[in-house]
């Protein structure tokens, strides 16, 4: 297969590390995975003793990666799913098969290619990565379009530094991809449904009041949950159980409801000329979508559905039928989360989000289902949301991550009159879970302790069960009483560095939208 002018350059990087360890952040549907079969062709031509292993995270992915290979006359040996093979020189296989594997450690050379790396990062992964698979590896290659994790897990650090990068919008230029267009369409939730979310709002509120935290991440809270066991604080940790569980059912009023499935179909129907990836969150939403469209369309819509819940030969013979389909019907999928990475959809050229977390990684891997440059001239991607929930969240980290051109963006409501969405960027915060002064360096670095008065002021804040932030930028001590922000002083926090530290800050920190949204 002949290489396109990028894919050379990024070999030539690989080939000048002085360490062949590394990752190609390279955005969805720009043919990252070519150049990792072009290294593999190299290293098992010149290599007699070369092992190459493709780690998955799928079984889906795996599948995928197997008919890319066998296009270009390589017969891999798969090994998940219903695949159990022995080990042979070209291996594709899942995350959760290979931590099943002991592989040889002497005799053999390894070249490790980590698909969608990033998902090696989880606490499960990277350790069994850590521990088998990187000691013995000869060459490592992680394979990404987003390399940052909402957890913060540095995935460079495991696997090496980005070495080549690619965005959409060079794809773009050099006729790789399609241009894509961004529209997503807000809409008014009716009275019930409303009414639902708004108590489900409230309760977490009242429970975030009973734990003196505000806005946290369920990331934070699962951590926050650990530390009140670790100290036998069961009441606490029960508290923190009922709002993850009232975030969940108040996620499901947000994604489920029947407004949001009758513009999603409103969508479809306006646009039979096109063929359809519809992703969504839950496999309820699916099953419900997936009927909908089969009542209302049958005579004219082909319509598949794929999630995990399915037996696995439904769902590999639903995706294949979608993948080749051809015809006056229209071709339509649905789909929760298992589409999201990897698969390719050539001739897909429109993406309906349904629902989605708030996320940008995601929406990144989404859009690439629909980036191929086969056939048509564009791809457009909807995107609808409720107004006035968190639902808005995700609509302005799409605008704020330039994962599109701005012109490549429409906000509008069901009317398709335009809706401004406030994208004001917010200084970082780090929430402290305890405020001591000896953690506190003020503006005076000669002065070692906090002065009199401002302990006091701490001290009052305290008793008032007050939460205290630290704005990185200006420096300023702040403290949320009851949902009202004080200010308390600008200093230098000492940030502890070593585990076990006495400080008590919370990891990972709450971002700028869970402090100050919805």
């Amino acid at each position: 297969m002949q290489l396109r002018g990028w894919q050379e350059d990024a070999i030539n990087q690989w080939t000048d590390l002085k360490k062949p360890a590394g990752i190609l952040a390279v955005d969805t549907g720009l043919g990252k995975s070519q150049v990792a079969i072009e290294l593999l062709k190299q290293y098992v031509g010149f290599y007699a003793n070369a092992v190459i292993v493709i780690l998955v995270p799928s079984v889906t992915l795996l599948e995928d990666w197997n008919l890319k290979l066998l296009e270009q006359g390589i017969n891999p040996l798969l090994h998940g799913g219903s695949h159990k093979n022995n080990f042979g020189q070209i291996n594709v296989a899942t995350f959760a098969t290979m931590r099943k594997f002991n592989l040889p450690k002497d005799g053999y050379r390894y070249f490790f290619i980590v698909d969608e790396c990033h998902k090696i990062g989880s606490p499960a992964n990277s350790q069994w990565y850590l521990k088998d698979m990187k000691p013995i590896a000869s060459w490592q290659m992680g394979l990404t379009a987003t390399v940052d994790r909402a957890d913060g897990f540095n995935v460079e650090a495991l696997i090496g530094p980005v070495f080549f990068e690619m965005k959409y919008n060079e794809g773009v230029e050099e006729g790789i991809v399609r241009p894509m267009y961004f529209t997503a369409i807000g809409y008014e939730m009716n009275p019930e449904e409303k009414a639902e979310y708004d108590f489900l709002t409230s309760r977490k509120k009242h429970i975030e009041k009973q734990l003196g935290v505000f806005s946290p991440s369920p990331i934070y809270m699962m951590q926050l949950k650990k530390e009140y066991l670790a100290i036998g604080s069961h009441e606490d940790a029960v508290f923190v159980d009922q709002w993850l569980q009232v975030c969940q059912e108040r996620k499901r009023a947000v994604h489920e409801h029947q407004t949001r499935q009758r513009v999603a179909l409103e969508i479809v129907a306006s646009h039979r000329n096109r063929k359809i990836l519809i992703m969504s969150e839950s496999i309820a939403a699916v099953d419900q979508l997936w009927g909908a469209l089969r009542r209302g369309g049958s005579a004219r819509v082909s319509v598949y559905k794929e999630h995990s819940a399915m037996p696995k030969f439904f769902r590999n013979q639903n995706v294949n039928d979608f993948k080749f389909h051809e015809g006056a019907r229209q071709g339509v999928m649905v789909s929760a989360r298992t589409l999201d990475e990897g698969m390719d959809f050539p001739d897909v050229d429109l993406v309906l989000i349904h629902s989605s977390s708030s996320n940008v990684r995601q929406f990144i891997q989404r859009k690439g289902r629909g980036s191929r440059a086969a056939g048509a001239e564009d791809t457009l991607i909807f995107r609808p949301f409720a107004i006035g929930t968190s639902d808005e969240i995700a609509i302005t980290n799409i605008i704020k991550s330039k994962a599109l051109p701005s012109h490549a963006i429409k906000i509008v409501d069901v009317e398709n009159n335009p809706i401004e969405m406030d994208i004001t960027e917010r200084n970082q915060m780090i929430r402290l879970s305890l405020l001591t002064n000896d953690m506190i360096r003020f503006e005076n670095r000669r002065q070692q302790r906090a002065p009199w008065g401002l302990a006091k002021k701490i001290r009052k804040f305290k008793r008032k069960g007050g939460v205290f932030y630290w704005d990185e930028q200006t420096t300023e001590v702040k403290v949320n009483v009851d949902g009202t922000w004080h200010t308390v002083g600008k200093a230098h926090i000492k940030i502890p560095t070593e585990k076990g530290s006495r400080s008590g800050f919370t990891s990972p920190p709450p971002t700028a939208e869970e402090l100050f949204g919805r």
